[in-house]
């Protein structure tokens, strides 16, 4: 019920204005780029919460929001390396909760969607495919902002083609279910132009991406530039997600296609704020927690603690240490560093020979500098940690 008195800072509170609007076919957007901002179909779906009022459907909303997140970040955590999922869930909890308090204080709709993509790599991983695809498509339902990890993950997994283009064309249409034609098309219609007025009229300060923090302490990127940059970071972070793939057991890569896809989300997407960095925190809880058991990863884990700490503190601590400076670019300093470890922990990963069982693994990258054959899978495996992995060689 703390979470959901501050009703000042809320902005679960444009979602419920939202969804009473849509009941009585009036418009959701206000033509400003403030306010409600996403598809008509995020109004619909909080019609539940906001028929209960306030506090009720605030407190019962965040309850969802954190209960879909809890449960992703347990399935998240069975793909450890440990032998343990329970230990390591506890400590992973230990780095997520804490990063994601603000976000569930203000009742976004952030960690509602990092649950959904957790749950989407862990049904890709057992090739639970219309599970996937349920989860996608609510995802984009809500917030169209996770269409970057949607066509990495669809690129990479053709049973999904058709399943989400059944799953898009529902989203798309259901609207049109609950309201008069007409009044739809215009909410359609408004939406792609709150979209444009939304991008211009939030250019006087800068968001917690890459070019961001960079124009915060005035060093602006033309825009064209940044969108080539952007594109090939994409291509590129396709490109990297492919070789966990074809590289790396189903469960590690399901746990890379997760963290990878979130990284290039925040640190490019170009509305990115200082709470949408929860999105990071399971990922880097669940390497935390797998650094703590592992007798031989201190340094690691000191170093993933002390990321976290930033990103926790990241607003107070960019007042306190740049104070003339907008406060958003230490949460995306200590997201680029996040990057820069999990690099160095997925390399170590392709280190690991096929021979080395899947609970002395972490043991073997904290020892083992040297590189070995490289571990794959055959396409759409289960996971098991039973199964040891197929060496990969070249033809």
């Amino acid at each position: 019920m703390g979470l959901a008195g501050r009703k000042s800072a809320a902005v679960d509170k444009h979602y419920m204005q939202a969804a009473l609007h849509w009941m009585s076919a009036e418009p959701l957007y206000d033509g400003e780029g403030s306010g409600f901002l996403y598809l008509p179909q995020a109004a619909i779906l909080h019609v539940p919460f906001a028929l209960l009022g306030h506090p009720l459907g605030s407190i019962v909303w965040r309850g969802v929001t954190i209960g879909v997140f809890a449960f992703g970040l347990s399935r998240l955590c069975q793909f450890s390396r440990h032998r343990n999922p329970a230990q390591v869930f506890f400590l992973a909890t230990l780095i997520a909760l804490p990063n994601c308090v603000s976000a569930a204080r203000n009742g976004q709709t952030t960690l509602l969607l990092t649950g959904l993509m957790m749950l989407t790599v862990h049904g890709l991983a057992h090739a639970r495919w219309n599970f996937c695809a349920v989860c996608l498509s609510a995802a984009i339902a809500f917030k169209p902002s996770v269409a970057p990890f949607l066509l990495t993950v669809a690129a990479l997994h053709r049973p999904l083609w058709g399943r989400l283009l059944l799953g898009g064309m529902i989203v798309g249409a259901f609207p049109y279910l609950t309201q008069h034609r007409s009044y739809v098309t215009e909410q359609y219609q408004a939406f792609a132009n709150s979209f444009i007025v939304t991008i211009d009229h939030h250019k006087s300060h800068p968001f917690a991406h890459m070019f961001g923090m960079f124009e915060a302490f005035g060093w602006s990127v033309a825009r064209p530039i940044q969108s080539v940059v952007s594109a090939v970071m994409g291509m590129l972070t396709l490109l990297v997600v492919w070789s966990c793939q074809r590289r790396l057991p189903v469960a590690r890569y399901a746990v890379y296609a997760f963290t990878i896809s979130v990284g290039y989300l925040l640190l490019f997407n170009p509305r990115t704020e200082n709470n949408t960095y929860a999105m990071l925190a399971p990922a880097m809880g669940l390497f935390f927690a797998e650094s703590v058991v592992a007798r031989h990863l201190a340094r690691r884990a000191m170093i993933l603690g002390a990321i976290a700490v930033g990103m926790l503190m990241s607003y107070e601590a960019a007042v306190r240490i740049a104070p003339g400076v907008y406060p958003i670019w230490l949460s995306t300093l200590m997201g680029c560093c996040f990057m820069a470890v999990l690099g160095k922990v997925l390399l170590d990963e392709f280190r690991v020979p096929e021979n080395v069982a899947p609970e002395e693994q972490l043991e073997f990258v904290a020892r083992s500098p040297q590189r070995s054959p490289l571990t794959a899978r055959r396409p759409h495996e289960p996971y098991s940690l039973e199964t040891p992995a197929i060496v990969h060689t070249n033809p």
